[in-house]
């Protein structure tokens, strides 16, 4: 920075652009030992504190979503998951819809896993967003475990809208995620949904897999896809049910 009646001045700021002392220009090796100083003393005061180290990452991580440098958003990101800060998840929501896949896979099971209480309207508000395949039945999965951790009943229904009029592809990531969702209401939904998908010309039923595969992990039976056998079954399980 420059004022016209003095020497050029260098700033030191921190992640928040937050002034923490000038220097005049006027010698390199002293500008560069007060450069050092100054990290050094803000070095310690940040990890001295927890609070501090937490807003300093989230500074850090929110700053680097305008940068090309993948570990510059991952570097804060682990630190701050491995503090378990669940008040960054705000600021690290922010991330899932950047261009790193590898940022926004991670974010999604922090999301989750982390605070599902806080990162499930995250999620529900970036999973229609998500354009690679994968990353959005990840997320779907994500959403069913945060649903069956919280029992979020908007959560729920928002994670069944939809399951027979979505894209087929979607429709089945949704179906997934209802395999997370321990409760009798989703057993119900499966078996309801079940006989409306049919094996396509070549025998293939991603859907009605899906289905069998998440009864199965819900339950711990092993009808495959006879459907009638289900619903007989769980007619006489249902009443006082305890998931596995």
């Amino acid at each position: 920075r420059y004022n016209p009646a003095s020497w050029p001045l260098f700033v030191a700021a921190d992640a928040e652009f937050k002034e923490l002392k000038r220097f005049e220009a006027t010698d390199g090796d002293a500008l560069a030992t007060g450069l050092d100083t100054v990290a050094a003393e803000y070095e310690k005061k940040m990890s001295g504190d927890p609070k501090n180290a937490t807003a300093r990452d989230a500074a850090l991580f929110a700053f680097a979503l305008k940068s090309d440098v993948e570990a510059d958003r991952l570097d804060p990101l682990e630190r701050l998951v491995s503090r378990r800060a669940t008040e960054a998840l705000p600021a690290l929501a922010k991330g899932l819809t950047d261009e790193s896949r590898r940022l926004r896979e991670r974010l999604i099971g922090v999301m989750a896993d982390l605070d599902p209480k806080l990162g499930l309207p995250h999620l529900l508000a970036s999973v229609d967003k998500e354009l690679n395949p994968r990353l959005r039945d990840l997320a779907w999965e994500a959403i069913g475990r945060a649903v069956n951790a919280t029992g979020d009943g908007a959560g729920y229904k928002a994670l069944t809208r939809g399951i027979l009029s979505d894209p087929y592809d979607v429709v089945v990531a949704r179906i997934r995620g209802l395999g997370q969702v321990k409760r009798v209401e989703a057993v119900d939904g499966l078996l309801a949904v079940a006989p409306k998908f049919k094996p396509d010309a070549g025998g293939q039923d991603p859907a009605g897999d899906a289905i069998r595969d998440a009864l199965g992990k819900l339950t711990g039976q092993t009808f495959g896809k006879d459907w009638a056998k289900w619903s007989a079954w769980w007619g006489g399980a249902r009443e006082g049910f305890k998931f596995p």
